[in-house]
């Protein structure tokens, strides 16, 4: 099942979805998808792809660009 937290930006409340990918070197990437018209679309990267290689499952969370509030708890 699919789960979905709503994300506040930009003075707009969107539905936001994860997908667990790779960068291309391997690394964990985490993908966000905003759920505008019923359909995904791509929004940004939860995570940034820092220089060297990572154990499995380790990643950072992209901060510059999706702000501190990314980091709250959407329990």
């Amino acid at each position: 099942m699919e789960r979905r937290f709503e994300l506040n930006k930009y003075g707009k409340i969107y539905s936001i979805s994860l997908e667990v990918n790779s960068y291309m070197d391997g690394n964990l990437a985490i993908q966000m998808y905003s759920w505008e018209d019923g359909y995904p679309e791509p929004w940004d990267f939860l995570t940034v792809n820092l220089e060297g290689k990572r154990e499995k499952d380790c990643a950072f969370i992209d901060t510059n660009h999706n702000g501190q509030e990314i980091c709250m708890d959407y329990s």
